[in-house]
């Protein structure tokens, strides 16, 4: 009982202070990028590569190094993630007072293709949090090990590698709301596809 309400406080500070860092790094991005927004993808395709290496790596620890050792890995690169984010240079743009913020946030909230587009982010991050919770776990139900787990994480973020350093090709020519729409028919195949997978292969 201890033990359950012990993982559940981490995992809750773990949440709590993990979820914002993507959001941050990208925001920090934009800010260094400038007028140059379309090199977006090519700065932030490292994260991914990042991760890449990491599902991969991490799948063949948890099978030889147990819970434990893995876990202790994770926590030594997170600690040097903070260490080098003190590093980071502070920009040199105008920064806008809380109220200018608020009544900026409040008009594009006061636009019908505003409201309908956070509606559809809040619904495909809702369906891509649950995918990133259960994939593995199902993997796992299936009988694959955790090697093969983290093998098919990476499979699939060198897709999104690929993607992003083709990004500002990609943003001349198709609009954002086409490739949004594209992503989201695209992820909602995968899962189907997922779905119906009941048994190991062979």
């Amino acid at each position: 009982h201890c033990s359950f309400w012990l993982t559940f406080g981490v995992m809750v500070c773990l949440g709590v202070f993990r979820s914002p860092i993507t959001s941050l790094l990208d925001a920090i991005t934009h800010a260094h990028l400038g007028n140059h927004l379309e090199q977006f993808g090519r700065y932030r395709l490292w994260g991914s590569l990042g991760f890449l290496i990491a599902a991969g790596l991490f799948g063949h620890l948890r099978d030889t190094l147990g819970e434990t050792g893995s876990l202790l890995s994770t926590s030594a690169l997170i600690f040097t993630c903070a260490l080098s984010a003190m590093s980071l240079n502070r920009t040199h743009t105008q920064t806008d007072t809380p109220s200018h913020v608020w009544q900026e946030t409040l008009g594009f909230l006061r636009q019908t293709s505003m409201r309908l587009f956070i509606a559809g982010v809040a619904v495909y991050y809702l369906a891509h949090s649950s995918f990133d919770v259960y994939m593995g776990l199902h993997l796992k139900a299936l009988g694959y090990s955790d090697s093969f787990v983290g093998i098919a994480w990476a499979v699939g973020v060198a897709v999104e590698v690929a993607l992003m350093f083709f990004a500002p090709q990609i943003f001349r020519r198709f609009s954002p709301s086409t490739i949004l729409c594209f992503s989201a028919l695209a992820a909602a195949l995968r899962w189907s596809l997922l779905s119906v997978v009941t048994s190991k292969a062979g």
